[in-house]
């Protein structure tokens, strides 16, 4: 009993600290189902992933659904309170920082911006580094985002209103049961800015800060540190060498 409850304890402070607010995502099988064009493409398009709603007076402002399939994270900010495209400073931007405990010194912070053009940019914050700013960096051939208007098929609101799909590759940010996660949204139209997490008394949410941001949660921990055919092989091969293990064991067994 005592060996229970020292392991115990050694979770409790082994275990990252929760953020303000989080998201939990697991994995789904989006490939069939997402079609990466800015908005619900069919009315189940985005039925198989987590929601985090964003609201003031009872009315949405923007929804955050989120999913991934092992390889790539998939991401859709519905921006149900902007009604008109400004199609050169609407904007939303993603980011991610990989909370993996055994890689804490080389954690890398990695933003994702798509404007309403359809400009995409990556941006990369290194911790270790004494400049806090962020740096333009080269698009991965996987990282896409795609901004469109609502159609019929949206579940938050029949108004036309602006939506950003985003396709995040899981080993561009590094595979993490948790991240750190921030979303930013911009309406040019009204110069309102939407944070996930929301302002409180308690802090104030910076994109530079890391710290101040929610946490994206893998609760069945389906995004490992491996990538799921290397995890597969292992196992295979282990089994193996098992096997043989305990059939050469037998045969020295029954030889005596």
């Amino acid at each position: 009993m005592k060996f229970i409850y020292f392991s115990l304890l050694i979770l409790i402070f082994n275990s990252p600290i929760a953020f303000a607010e989080e998201i939990f995502i697991t994995y789904t099988d989006v490939d069939s189902e997402i079609v990466l064009d800015g908005l619900w493409t069919h009315s189940h398009e985005w039925k198989k992933s987590s929601e985090t709603k964003i609201q003031e007076d009872a009315l949405n402002q923007f929804v955050i659904r989120s999913a991934h399939n092992y390889e790539k994270i998939f991401v859709l900010v519905d921006v149900v309170v902007d009604e008109s495209k400004n199609i050169s400073e609407d904007k939303s931007i993603i980011c991610f920082e990989s909370k993996t405990q055994q890689n804490n010194l080389s954690n890398l912070t990695y933003c994702f911006e798509i404007l309403f053009d359809g400009t995409v940019t990556t941006l990369m914050k290194n911790p270790e580094s004494t400049n806090s700013q962020f740096v333009k960096i080269e698009n991965h051939d996987d990282t896409k985002a795609i901004s469109g208007m609502s159609n019929q098929y949206d579940r938050y609101s029949k108004t036309p209103h602006i939506s950003y799909e985003f396709q995040i590759p899981i080993d561009v940010i590094g595979r993490s049961d948790v991240y750190a996660f921030y979303v930013e949204v911009y309406d040019a139209e009204t110069n309102l800015q939407i944070l996930w997490p929301q302002n409180s008394e308690e802090f104030l949410v910076s994109i530079e800060n890391s710290e101040t941001w929610g946490e994206m949660i893998s609760p069945d921990k389906s995004i490992p540190e491996f990538s799921s055919p290397l995890i597969i092989f292992v196992i295979l091969v282990s089994t193996m060498v098992l096997m043989q293990f305990k059939t050469k064991f037998s045969r020295n067994l029954f030889s005596f």
